[in-house]
């Protein structure tokens, strides 16, 4: 009889909805900003205890991810459903120092709604903030302003997540490298636990490929990039975060534990319509994907 490890597990939750698509965006996602709440934590349940049981899990789980599309567009008595979802599918304790993020957008997280994840379990905010200039937010089809940009950060506090992770792009067509600093210095202003920086790519399938191919969209030279992410990365060093993966830094004590499971080799779970999962045993390990 096989034996499996009782090492934790990570569990990604994916909500693809969002109110309307970023044209840059290839993700697994639908544009429905009503989207069935009800109707798709019902799936999410009966995938998660198929999973469960045809992979005999009985492990705590470290990390839980919620991610999108826009999770903030579910309410918190959702996400407290989902949650509980995966408390009975697993039937085994949380680790102790278990890590809960939700993934919120500032054109749809309230204070009250910040205040209800908290309520429920949620212990970490990544924030798709992506700039807070708004001429860049509007090249990026983002449906929110600097200000709401802002002003969720400081919901985020008042509710009073302590473990709060922001997201920028860099190589948007149009951002000069005074934008892209002006950005990385409001990021050093607000101090959030966790910074993300990806630089722009142009995906197959988007509104954005079609752009470039049709040559309405100029994206910026690879020096440029370069530059950017560099200078980026140098200024971050400096106030105080740590550089712990291509993409990520952190203040110390705070790496995102969920993500690190992926970078690791670690064993996770996915639920959802977009969600992977990947499983070191048995044998040689299995990986699952949607159809």
């Amino acid at each position: 009889m096989t034996t499996y490890t009782t090492a934790p597990i990570s569990v990604y939750i994916h909500i693809p909805f969002c109110v309307s698509r970023c044209p840059y965006c290839d993700f697994n996602s639908v544009a429905d900003g009503s989207a069935p709440q009800a109707r798709y934590i019902s799936a999410l349940s009966a995938e998660a205890a198929c999973i469960v049981r045809s992979e005999r899990l009985n492990r705590p789980i470290a990390s839980i991810y919620i991610g999108g599309g826009t999770p903030s567009l579910f309410s918190p008595k959702a996400v407290g459903r989902i949650l509980d979802t995966i408390k009975a599918s697993f039937s085994s304790l949380y680790a102790p120092s278990i890590e809960i993020t939700i993934e919120v957008n500032p054109d749809s997280a309230t204070l009250e709604r910040l205040q209800g994840y908290m309520d429920v379990g949620v212990n970490r905010l990544s924030i798709g903030m992506q700039s807070f200039n708004n001429r860049i937010l509007k090249t990026l089809g983002r449906p929110h302003t600097a200000q709401e940009a802002l002003a969720v950060y400081d919901f985020g506090r008042k509710a009073g997540f302590r473990n709060i992770g922001i997201d920028l792009i860099f190589g948007v067509s149009g951002q000069t490298m005074k934008d892209w600093m002006s950005d990385v210095r409001q990021v050093i202003d607000l101090g959030p636990e966790h910074i993300s920086l990806y630089g722009l790519t142009i995906e197959e399938g988007t509104a954005y490929a079609r752009l470039y191919k049709d040559s309405r969209l100029v994206k910026l030279s690879e020096e440029l990039e370069i530059e950017m992410y560099s200078a980026a990365v140098s200024r971050f060093k400096d106030a105080g975060w740590t550089h712990y993966e291509i993409s990520n830094l952190s203040r110390p004590g705070f790496k995102s534990v969920h993500n690190s499971a992926y970078w690791h080799g670690g064993d996770y779970i996915g639920i959802g319509a977009g969600a992977h999962s990947y499983l070191s045993e048995p044998d040689w390990g299995r990986r699952r994907r949607p159809i």
